[in-house]
């Protein structure tokens, strides 16, 4: 039983799940203080998690389809850009059709929750879901049109945020709204520092990404940058305005995670030779002795630490906020 959740984790690459339980859990904190339906709140997070992983299996799984489109054997296909990726499908563990199912499974299961959310709260609820579908359809060919850190922003950024507040509570909130901004500017990083990482492999296979956009590695780095530091300003903005509570202060105890991610991946794009050492307040990397042994601590360190960084960020941000208001 261990053992085919561990594989069914990895098969929907379950590790990024922070990209969309941060933006989550920003909501439910705010809706918590507000008007705070427990039922919806568990419903909501299931919705939210079985699409995150519906997409990511979704994602693999064209990405399979149109490399065996081009005569490639399921066995030797092989995605340099990310060593692991699709691995459980190209080895057989999960063949094609039962890949299907579960895709089917994970969407029809968060589609039966939006009905209910659509017959609780009207046609707000159905539209966001709608588009939220749409984007996440098109983001494997995204790439193609330099949109997959547009559609990453929209979904886990405001999408997911207003979409869950409105599930929660049946309102919308205008500064919920705005700092919805902060967080797609956070959240987008995941991918970006990705995207930097697998330059060659993209170039190679003519993605479009934001990171390419730039034209040069460096420019890329600094686009890095300005997400993170755009982030911090929306939120010390709306500080200083009173839109949100003076205790949001504390969320800047997260730069210096976005500190490190920005340092990593300039000695990345230099080619500076450094050791590895996550640190306590970097966050969890998980099964890191493992990731070394296999050679891909130099991608996963700047993964979590981006992933790391969008989590505590939302997760500080959401209980500052609670604390403030609701006390």
């Amino acid at each position: 039983m261990i053992k085919a959740l561990k594989n069914f984790a990895e098969l929907t690459r379950a590790y990024s799940l922070g990209a969309s339980l941060a933006p989550y859990f920003v909501a439910f904190c705010w809706a918590f203080v507000s008007e705070f339906y427990a039922i919806d709140a568990v419903l909501s997070l299931v919705a939210v998690v079985f699409l995150h992983l519906g997409f990511n299996l979704y994602d693999d799984f064209i990405d399979v389809i149109l490399k065996l489109q081009k005569g490639e054997r399921l066995s030797e296909i092989n995605f340099d850009g990310g060593k692991e990726k699709a691995r459980l499908i190209i080895n057989g563990t999960f063949p094609l059709i039962a890949v299907c199912a579960i895709i089917f499974a994970l969407f029809s299961i968060a589609s039966v929750i939006g009905v209910y959310f659509y017959i609780l709260h009207g046609t707000t609820v159905l539209k966001i879901a709608a588009l939220t579908a749409f984007l996440g359809l098109i983001y494997p060919i995204s790439a193609k049109f330099y949109l997959s850190e547009i559609i990453i922003s929209l979904i886990f950024g405001v999408l997911l945020t207003k979409g869950v507040y409105l599930a929660i509570t049946g309102w919308s909130s205008t500064n919920l709204f705005l700092f919805s901004i902060a967080l797609a500017l956070i959240i987008t990083p995941i991918a970006h520092v990705h995207s930097i990482m697998d330059w060659e492999f993209d170039e190679k296979n003519n993605k479009h990404t934001l990171a390419r956009l730039c034209s040069t590695k460096k420019n890329a780095v600094t686009a890095l940058g300005v997400m993170i530091c755009g982030a911090y300003l929306i939120l010390g903005v709306m500080i200083a305005l009173n839109y949100v509570p003076p205790l949001m202060l504390v969320t800047f105890l997260t730069a210096p995670i976005g500190f490190e991610l920005v340092k990593s991946a300039d000695d990345y794009i230099n080619m500076v030779d450094v050791e590895f050492k996550p640190r306590w307040w970097f966050g969890p990397m998980e099964n890191w002795a493992h990731i070394k042994q296999a050679g891909n601590a130099f991608f996963m360190y700047r993964f979590y630490l981006a992933r790391n960084l969008a989590t505590s960020f939302a997760v500080i941000a959401g209980l500052s906020y609670a604390v403030a208001v609701g006390f």
